[in-house]
This record gives structure tokens, sequence and C-alpha cells, in this order.
């Protein structure tokens, strides 16, 4: 799956997630809308959604791989939403705008 693959996936699957920013690390994080269960990063909420494979987010590379996503994209597809200090400010906006939200604004958990 190639990077634009993988950001067509999300947003086709964004609308089963509520999205936040976290306020402190600014990571991206996605629950399943309506419950109270744990946080997805973009790769992994992409992987449970297609898949129903359950990954921690901190498991991006062991769903990464079920997905078919180069190390080098998952890299940098989790770098630009967890906005690294070393990410892809492009890429972060449009994983943000993928998922619903806007790029500068803050969203609270």
């Amino acid at each position: 799956m190639t990077v634009n693959e993988f950001l067509t996936a999300l947003r086709q699957c964004a609308g089963e997630f509520t999205w936040t920013m976290d306020p402190g690390s600014q990571y991206l994080l996605g629950r399943r809308t309506g419950t109270r269960e744990k946080d997805f990063c973009p790769i992994t909420a992409v992987a449970y959604a297609y898949e129903r494979g359950e990954y921690g987010p901190w498991h991006w590379d062991v769903a990464a791989r079920h997905l078919r996503v180069s190390l080098r994209d998952g890299t940098a597809l989790v770098s630009a939403a967890d906005g690294a200090i070393d990410h892809d400010p492009a890429l972060r906006a449009q994983l943000l705008g993928a998922v619903g939200l806007v790029p500068g604004e803050t969203h609270v958990c």
C-alpha cells in the first residue's frame, strides 16, 4: 500500500473513529466512535477498519506490515501523525485532513 493509497483508506474509515490531537504531545489519536476503548494511531486504525486486527497505537509497525505499507512509508506516516521534530508538514496536513481535523487548530482529547 502506497502513502496515497493509505490516505484514501484512512479517509474511508475515518468516520468510524473520533479523532483528536493530544494537547501535550500533539499525537494524532483515534478512538472508535461511541466507545471508550483504546486509542488508535492512523495506521492501526486503518488496519482495524480493514482487517479488524487489534493493534495498540504503539504497534504501528506490525499493522503496517499487514497492510503492506513499507517500513519507510510507515515511519514517515507515524512521524507525521506524531508531529515529530523531523516530520513532513505536508504529510501531517494530509493526515489531519483525512480525519477531518484542521492543521493549526487545537483539537483536545
